[in-house]
């Protein structure tokens, strides 16, 4: 028996005739402006494209107990510019063929205790456009054939308690769209959990990405993208991942089990990261395309732009395992946590990422005389204790005037040359931030000698890699000069050096350079003017051997003027040569 329909009387719907319809369709029909709708328990058909010309609530006896199924060709249930469609506590599961989202929204949803699926070919469950606006509370989103959940156009949302799972991807937030997830679950889905590109802002609070294919979640072109408080644990690839001209910000999120980094970002993003915490994870976090290879603490701050130094330190460290076991089995493993907020404790402004991510990749080496991390600079990888003491030294020595100026409480020392005073030191504030500087105790001149430590990553692998290509060279000396002889400081003319073979040696030595240690220099001619120098206080024999490995290790580089006259002052004569000093 059919009742009289009005706004506030709802159309009962039972496919056994026992309501006021038996089909879905009629009710719509019938159904008033801001009319309602209520399903019974059971399964409901529904077949075609359904565009509402009036606004509705269709309500069912709970998502376990109410289903809708059909199937169309285009779009299922269509909510047009408004138009407003309530659901709750239903089931709608499209099957069968043809591109259909299950509910596509331009005017507002408000859908509640739902459950949808199925979205076929290029569908999704819930799909907003033009200026539509979504709210879902505790609804599932499942099985579709693109995405669960799409906002495009301008749409505006608010995801509650919502689930997306199995679906190539759990949501797209994309064009001008803008809106929020607040404790949604997008698990399970076989390549990204969620992707926000475009021009599209988006917040996600206490929400789970996790056991996807690919990222938990991916932002790219211009987005905007706030995390708040989230899990991204066990993905194929990152947790999180910034890159193109994305921006936002990261706090409280735990990462762990993730296969790539816990929170990547690449040049050009720009991200605040603070409060991440990631365990397991095959690295912890980069920024600006400097990897964190550890878990960063609280107050992690964002830094400038640099080369992509994961990837160069991953290519170091190959080389290093692959052609070096010596130096690569005395690089200690990187610093943990603890031992960087320390090194927090001596920097104005916190310790910027890419210099975390050197130290927590190797926290300096053992004492081994063989093992070298760059063989043109031939110095120890100080740990980030060593470091600190060396800042400290440096401080107090500059303090008291004992050394010579400039020097620069921002600077943070790398690598430590012969002496406690000598060192390649990155600098971590102002216009030259991230740029690996030499620092000679006695040399006023304070060089950028690499750009970033990606560069500096960078050419220590070249020089290596070009070390293997070099073919090696007998080391010969000038007529007269025995290298078992006790030989005084020679003073060859340019002629002489000119005329001189590949693999010829001059030597010089034994002379004082620190008070007690005799010192010896060879210095091997490679070619066309261009010298390799060894240095040693052990023997003149042993450095002759330094020089020998020098010649089969060391690449070729034209250094600049200033670094040539050093060698020309060594052998008596001003004209600058090229030259490789070791």
């Amino acid at each position: 028996m059919k009742h009289m329909t009005t706004a506030t009387t709802p159309i009962v719907v039972d496919p056994s005739g026992e309501g006021d319809e038996k089909t879905l369709a009629e009710a719509l029909l019938r159904a008033p402006d801001g009319g309602a709708v209520e399903l019974s328990a059971g399964e409901h058909t529904h077949h075609g494209t359904t565009t509402l010309q009036r606004s509705v609530s269709i309500r069912g006896a709970g998502a376990d107990a109410t289903t809708v199924r059909g199937q169309s060709d285009g779009g299922w249930f269509i909510v047009p510019s408004g138009v407003e469609l309530s659901l709750g506590s239903l089931t709608l599961d499209r099957v069968g063929g043809g591109e259909s989202d299950v509910v596509t929204v331009q005017g507002k949803l408000d859908a509640s205790s739902c459950r949808l699926r199925g979205g076929r070919d290029k569908g999704g469950a819930v799909r907003l456009c033009d200026d539509g606006f979504a709210t879902l509370d505790d609804c599932e989103l499942l099985h579709c054939a693109v995405t669960g959940f799409a906002a495009t156009d301008r749409g505006r949302f608010r995801l509650r308690g919502c689930l997306m799972s199995n679906s190539p991807l759990g949501a797209m937030v994309f064009d001008q769209a803008d809106g929020a997830l607040v404790q949604c679950r997008c698990v399970d889905n076989q390549l990204d959990g969620l992707r926000v590109f475009g021009a599209a802002h988006l917040t996600l609070e206490r929400c789970e990405f996790s056991r996807h294919g690919e990222r938990g979640i991916i932002a790219s072109g211009s987005a905007a993208l706030t995390v708040q408080g989230c899990r991204c644990h066990d993905n194929g690839g990152s947790g999180v991942h910034f890159l193109d001209d994305a921006s936002g910000s990261v706090s409280g999120l735990e990462t762990s089990g993730n296969g790539g980094f816990g929170v990547r970002v690449d040049l050009p993003a720009r991200v605040e990261i603070s409060d991440h915490t990631s365990e397991g994870d095959r690295r912890g976090a980069t920024f600006d395309g400097a990897a964190v290879y550890g878990a960063p603490g609280p107050g992690v701050r964002p830094t400038r732009p640099v080369r992509s130094l994961q990837r160069e330190l991953d290519a170091l460290q190959k080389e290093l395992e692959a052609h070096d076991e010596v130096t690569a089995a005395a690089l200690r493993s990187g610093a943990d946590a603890e031992t960087l907020a320390r090194l927090a404790t001596v920097l104005e402004d916190g310790v910027p990422l890419d210099l975390e991510a050197w130290f927590c990749w190797h926290d300096g080496q053992e004492d081994e005389d063989d093992a070298e991390l760059s063989l043109e600079w031939a110095a120890e990888l100080l740990s980030v204790e060593q470091a600190m003491e060396s800042w400290n030294f440096q401080q107090e020595e500059h303090a008291a005037g004992e050394l010579l100026e400039p020097w620069r409480p921002t600077w943070v020392p790398i690598l430590r040359k012969y002496t406690d005073v000598d060192f390649l030191v990155v600098e971590t504030e102002g216009q030259q931030a991230g740029a690996v500087i030499s620092y000679w105790h006695d040399d006023p001149q304070r060089r950028v000698e690499y750009e970033s430590l990606a560069h500096f990553a960078q050419c220590v692998r070249l020089e290596r890699e070009h070390a293997r290509q070099r073919t090696s060279a007998e080391v010969r000396f000038p007529s007269g000069l025995d290298p078992e002889d006790q030989v005084p400081v020679p003073d060859p003319s340019l002629e002489l050096l000119s005329r001189l073979p590949a693999g010829a040696a001059f030597l010089r030595g034994p002379y004082p350079l620190i008070p007690g240690d005799d010192w010896y220099s060879v210095y091997v001619k490679l070619g066309d003017d261009l010298w390799v120098g060894a240095h040693g206080k052990d023997t003149l024999a042993a450095t002759v051997e330094k020089a020998r490995s020098l010649v089969e290790q060391t690449p070729r580089k034209e250094w600049q003027r200033d670094d040539a006259n050093t060698l020309g002052g060594l052998v008596g004569k001003k004209e600058p040569l090229g030259f490789l000093l070791a």
